[in-house]
């Protein structure tokens, strides 16, 4: 029996063959393999995760029920049947039998052969419907296939289907029309395109300078502040598409490839040596001059993003009673749109109608999973969290090692001074009826603006400065040198 993982299940053995673990035997001067003891489905057990350029994506083991399991014929358990009928076929050495018939009778024997072929091939297509049982993808063709292929020792190849044979749809790939679809879990709250094209600002780190840093501006008042402080701290370049148009033009031209194209993404990486006029690397990875996208429009923008540009966002939340939305959000909502829970339409896309779990589980997918979350009464802070993470140098900064410190004490002072003027969260009596009734009409938008708070407490320790994910992942320059004095120690020492 193979040795069981620490989760309690089997670790299944690797080798080269494509149909998993083999066993090898002669039957009457003929070598056949037991074939379908490692099927697909427990190949699936051996690999949690996928690699999409280099990006990591978890995967969950694969614990569908498959055939073998779950076999009904007209409502009555048929336990194993299949497994049982495919286990005989397999265990037949069929090339030797149907060389033995046409020794015996020729070419009658092999139009026998073919004969049968249809017959079984007829059957399973008229009984599939009495089957209630999974049927694989590519349907009753994929099955009857399988089962007239296999016991042969063919195996049908499937375009949508990785090495560990997990087809297409599980896996995060790109469709005829050029949209990027994400891995997609069993769970209901999973993120479909085009949100996909935002990148996990947790477990996508170190930032890439390929990545799009873009801001969601949903309130009127946050885009002002925030945009001031962008300019006048840290230079920034910000394109704006405030409207659908400007959105639809911007995707029209390209925008975003023609940007990275001219190397205008990820702002400027080195520094002017003041000695000898030259340039060299700013430390880890850190930048000045950003280019920042901003917009109202957080699934339209995501459209203009692609897998070799990914968007990553950061945006600040209010609580309902504080909503400042922009114009355009409003101009743009379809008529006959439901006006209650704003948010959580405008994330989960569902402007008329009832809201329920889904709909505010995927509003809270997207603040958790896509977005660095700031708050107004802590916007000079969050402002702070967001430059430190995107790696950018302050105006006045010198984006060295030794300048960490010095360049933090002047981002916070610009910081500071641009937001200290700014008005707060506004506050109202709970304890009213006007509360009440606005609570009641309003119950997830609430429940959202806490699951922002409480995004913003627990990215204290997980939105971490670019210098430090850097040094993480092990490529910050401090471990190239390193790598460098090992190397030129063990020359010296040879």
């Amino acid at each position: 029996m193979a040795p069981r993982t620490s989760s309690g299940k089997r670790r299944i053995p690797q080798n080269n063959h494509r149909g998993g673990g083999t066993t090898s035997r002669n039957r009457g001067g003929c070598t056949t393999s037991a074939i379908g003891t490692t099927s697909a489905s427990q190949r699936r057990h051996h690999r949690n995760s996928i690699s999409l350029d280099d990006d990591y994506y978890y995967r969950e083991g694969d614990d569908d029920a498959d055939v073998r399991t779950r076999v009904q014929l007209l409502g009555n358990a048929l336990s194993d049947t299949l497994h049982h009928i495919r286990s005989k076929f397999s265990s037949l050495c069929f090339p030797a039998i149907l060389s033995n018939l046409v020794a015996a009778t020729n070419a009658p024997a092999a139009a026998k052969t073919i004969l049968v072929g249809v017959a079984v091939a007829i059957s399973v297509v008229l009984l599939a419907p009495t089957f209630e049982t999974y049927v694989p993808p590519g349907g009753v063709l994929s099955m009857m296939t399988s089962l007239l292929l296999v016991p042969w020792g063919f195996y049908p190849s499937n375009e949508n289907s990785d090495d560990d044979g997990i087809v297409g749809a599980a896996l995060p790939h790109l469709t005829a029309d050029g949209k990027f679809h994400g891995r997609y879990p069993n769970s209901i709250l999973t993120l479909f395109y085009p949100l996909t094209l935002y990148r996990d600002v947790v477990l996508d780190q170190p930032v890439d300078p390929s990545d799009v840093p873009f801001y969601w501006h949903p309130h009127v008042s946050d885009e002002i502040a925030v945009k001031a402080v962008l300019r006048r701290c840290y230079d920034a370049d910000i394109v704006e598409l405030n409207t659908p148009e400007e959105i639809s033009n911007a995707k029209d031209a390209n925008l975003i490839s023609k940007l990275a194209d001219e190397g205008r993404l990820g702002g400027i990486s080195s520094r002017v040596d003041m000695d000898d006029g030259g340039s060299t690397s700013l430390y880890n990875g850190q930048r000045r001059r950003p280019l920042i996208v901003a917009s109202p429009h957080i699934r339209e923008v995501a459209e203009l993003f692609s897998v070799n540009n990914l968007g990553r966002t950061f945006s600040f939340y209010r609580h309902p009673v504080d909503y400042d939305l922009h114009p355009s959000i409003l101009e743009s909502t379809p008529p006959g749109s439901d006006t209650d829970n704003l948010m959580v339409r405008l994330l989960s896309n569902v402007r008329v109608g009832a809201l329920g779990f889904k709909e505010l589980g995927t509003a809270k997918q997207v603040i958790r999973q896509t977005t660095i979350s700031g708050t107004r009464d802590m916007m000079a802070e969050s402002l702070f969290r967001f430059g430190k993470y995107y790696g950018w140098v302050p105006v006045g900064g010198t984006g060295t090692r030794e300048g960490i410190e010095s360049d933090d004490d002047i981002a916070r002072a610009c910081i500071g001074n641009m937001t200290k003027d700014l008005s707060g969260e506004k506050y109202v009596d709970h304890d009213g009826p006007e509360w009440e009734a606005f609570y009641e009409a309003n119950k997830l938008d609430c429940e959202l603006y806490e699951v922002a708070r409480s995004t913003w407490r627990a990215q204290i320790q997980t939105i971490v400065p670019l210098t430090l994910q850097k040094r993480r992942a092990g490529e910050g320059d401090d471990d190239e040198k390193d790598g460098e004095d090992d190397e030129g120690g063990g020359i010296e020492g040879a």
